[in-house]
């Protein structure tokens, strides 16, 4: 009973361990003030961007989160608008990107195609 007690409790540390990983980065500014932290967490194959409690932007319009591969904003995946200016919030990853190749999160302007600010995941 004890081996299979065991057997059962090492195998679902290591379903566990590859469950569950993430990333995250600060943001950092551009000429406009952007703060807060964004995490990326994978869990199985859901794959959802937060961000932080003390997240901030300056105000604009048509504010947008992209997934992108660096900070032009050229190759970029559209998470959706910025729900506010401050404050926790959360977007959810399509399956089809691969993070690998699109692992800077921007806050991007698309009306004026003008960079609020970046956090590159690690």
């Amino acid at each position: 009973m004890k081996r299979h007690i065991l057997l059962f409790l090492i195998a679902m540390s290591v379903s566990w361990a590859g469950w569950a990983q993430s990333a995250s980065a600060s943001f950092q500014s551009t000429d406009i003030t952007t703060t807060g932290q964004a995490q990326l967490t994978e869990e199985g194959s859901e794959q959802v961007i937060e961000l932080s409690d003390d997240f901030t932007t300056e105000e604009g319009p048509d504010l947008h989160v992209y997934l992108a591969t660096d900070t032009t904003a050229t190759e970029f995946t559209d998470l959706g608008l910025l729900e506010d200016f401050s404050g926790k919030q959360t977007y959810e990853v399509p399956g089809d990107v691969a993070l690998e190749e699109q692992s800077v999160l921007l806050i991007y302007c698309k009306k004026y195609s003008h960079l609020f600010g970046y956090a590159e995941l690690q």
